[in-house]
């Protein structure tokens, strides 16, 4: 190491400058290349991320949209005499409720994360639970309760 220093020590200034500058710069290339490769790298990262994450959330949102359709179809199947306006709410109900249905089902693959998938399994209990009311509900409007109907719904 001395003798490296020694060498320097005797060399021109120009050369010592021309050294150091070129040093430097050969620093300052490795620095910049490092750099790319670490932005490309985030970049990769954040594609796949838009990929799986908020695909997966779009399509639970699309979910969480249709949910108020299904209720409000089925409040209003359920709170008419009118069987074509009964007939029109059902399939609205339905139509709302297969869209919701491939919703959850194309959203499931993309949740990785457990609190994710445990939000989804409550969802579709709560799902199952107003669906069964509802169809408890339809079915004491075809006996002609009513009452007793909006208020198994509304419970």
């Amino acid at each position: 190491m001395t003798r490296l220093f020694d060498l320097l020590e005797r060399l021109p200034l120009g050369h010592k400058l021309l050294i150091g500058f070129t040093t430097l710069l050969a620093m300052i290339l490795l620095l910049g290349v490092q750099s790319l490769r670490t932005q490309n790298s985030l970049k990769h990262e954040m594609q796949q991320l838009y990929q799986q994450d908020l695909v997966g959330i779009e399509l639970v949102q699309e979910a969480r949209v249709q949910l108020p359709h299904v209720m409000q179809a089925l409040q209003r199947a359920v709170g008419t005499n009118n069987a074509e306006i009964r007939i029109a709410a059902l399939t609205h109900m339905h139509d709302a409720q297969k869209r919701l249905q491939e919703a959850v089902t194309q959203a499931r693959p993309t949740l990785r994360r457990q609190t994710s998938l445990k939000g989804l399994a409550e969802f579709e209990a709560s799902l199952q639970r107003l669906l069964d009311s509802g169809d408890d509900a339809l079915g004491l409007v075809d006996r002609g309760s009513l009452g007793q109907a909006m208020a198994v719904l509304n419970s």
